[in-house]
């Protein structure tokens, strides 16, 4: 009975472990939505868990801010955060201000990320 009962809790841990990485794994890809008004956000999650968030046009046809750098995940939530730039960077036209963000995985194939949905355009 000794012996059943490791062997059901070493199951339900390999389970577990097992679905993280699946999770993870899904997360890959990059993630698009665009506005009529030609404002768009395209958000690319690599293997490697570096990132790299866009947000281009709008009103204004060239105009745009991003940013690259490293996220996290943790059950359906993936924390991005930007890396740090050196000056002029700050204050240069494009810089994203906020360096920190959250998204939620809504499904295998969608993302919520500042009230907007990011569908899923390509797996890497």
């Amino acid at each position: 009975m000794k012996y059943v009962i490791i062997a059901l809790l070493s199951l339900c841990v390999s389970c577990a472990t097992l679905k993280k990485e699946n999770t993870r794994r899904a997360v890959n890809g990059t993630y698009y939505k665009q506005f009529k008004d030609g404002l768009n956000y395209t958000l690319t999650i690599n293997s490697d868990s570096t990132f790299e968030y866009r947000i281009k046009g709008g009103h204004i046809p060239h105009s745009g801010s991003q940013c690259k750098g490293k996220w996290t995940q943790s059950e359906d939530t993936i924390y991005l955060k930007c890396f740090d730039e050196d000056f002029p960077s700050p204050i240069a036209s494009g810089y994203m201000v906020e360096r920190e963000r959250k998204a939620i995985l809504l499904k295998s194939d969608k993302i919520k990320m500042d009230n907007i949905t990011l569908r899923l355009i390509d797996r890497l």
